[in-house]
């Protein structure tokens, strides 16, 4: 062998061993910065350089059972009465994140309506967790029994659509993400080994953040919420499907008071906004007085006022 080729291996060699070396560098970078240091409900504080593929049971069997800190879905409230039900989607707020069962949007609106609520919201989720919910066959008998399906939407999920791990859940997988096919189809990411790192999570958030269109966004969106639509009724084809836009401040302000929501009311969804129900009582939701102090989610104060106007528009 001369002494050309010699170099030539050498040289490939240590720039294969330079690029694993700053590739995993910025990848423990990304992890520092996706997941604040904390003790808390999956992985015990192991470090995961390549994350899981999102399995949709594991991730319900890791957040829901026995697990330190982990969730637990709010109980169904008004199961004694016969009224057909109400099916609760979204996210933390919709859970009622620090409020006990019995402060929360689905215990009011069950004594209100008089009707069975089951509270499927996930903290922390997103558009495609609710998705996941709906086609995993888990949910078909609350589906069945309900009348309304009721979505809140909050400025977060914008972002939260396109985010592939959940820094504050510091879960050992990839958090489910769905794309638009080149046929205009809504269909599940499959993900490469290298989406599956820290560095590409943290880039790709970035870019959703920063760089992609509001019309792109929206649209990505729009058919999520389609798609639930169409996966109710294919449940309960009498169901009715509701969505709450819920103004976190000025958080996702553009994206909640887009004019592009009423596009929806063409696929017979119903949109409601939550500031404009609130302001028929002469208080605004936003205001930080109706907030958990020191935490900024709702306090019982906020469904106190928004489950009579709720359960108002429901009845309609």
């Amino acid at each position: 062998m001369n002494k050309n080729i010699k170099i030539t291996i050498i040289t490939v060699i240590s720039l294969l061993i330079f690029l694993l070396i700053v590739f995993i560098v910025s990848n423990i970078i990304a992890y520092k910065i996706l997941c604040p240091k904390q003790d808390n409900t999956v992985n015990s504080g192991r470090f995961y350089m390549i994350k899981k593929p999102f399995n949709f049971k594991l991730w319900k069997k890791l957040r829901f059972k026995g697990n330190k800190n982990s969730i637990k879905l709010r109980p169904a409230f008004g199961t004694e009465y016969k009224n057909p039900g109400v099916i609760l989607l979204g996210c933390e707020y919709m859970y009622g994140e620090r409020l006990t069962p019995e402060q929360t949007l689905g215990a009011k609106l069950s004594k209100i309506m008089k009707a069975p609520v089951y509270n499927i919201s996930i903290p922390g989720g997103g558009l495609q967790h609710a998705l996941f919910q709906v086609e995993s066959s888990d949910y078909d008998d609350e589906i069945e029994n309900s009348k309304y399906a009721v979505l809140l939407i909050t400025g977060e999920h914008i972002w939260r659509i396109k985010t592939y791990s959940n820094g504050y859940y510091q879960e050992p997988y990839v958090w489910p993400v769905f794309d638009i096919n080149k046929d205009g189809i809504l269909v599940p990411h499959k993900y490469t080994l290298f989406e599956r790192t820290y560095i590409y999570q943290y880039l790709n958030k970035l870019y959703w953040q920063i760089f992609a269109s509001f019309d792109s966004k929206f649209d990505l969106v729009k058919e999520h919420i389609v798609k639930l639509n169409q996966d109710l009724k294919e449940i309960n084809s009498n169901i009715i499907f509701i969505v709450i836009l819920f103004a976190d401040n000025d958080h996702g302000l553009e994206f909640l008071t887009s004019p592009r929501w009423y596009e929806l009311q063409e696929q017979g969804i119903n949109v409601i906004d939550a500031d404009e129900l609130s302001l028929r009582n002469n208080i605004s939701i936003s205001d930080q007085k109706y907030r958990i102090e020191g935490d900024g989610h709702p306090s019982e104060k906020v469904w106190d006022v928004l489950a009579p106007e709720i359960a108002k528009e429901l009845n309609k």
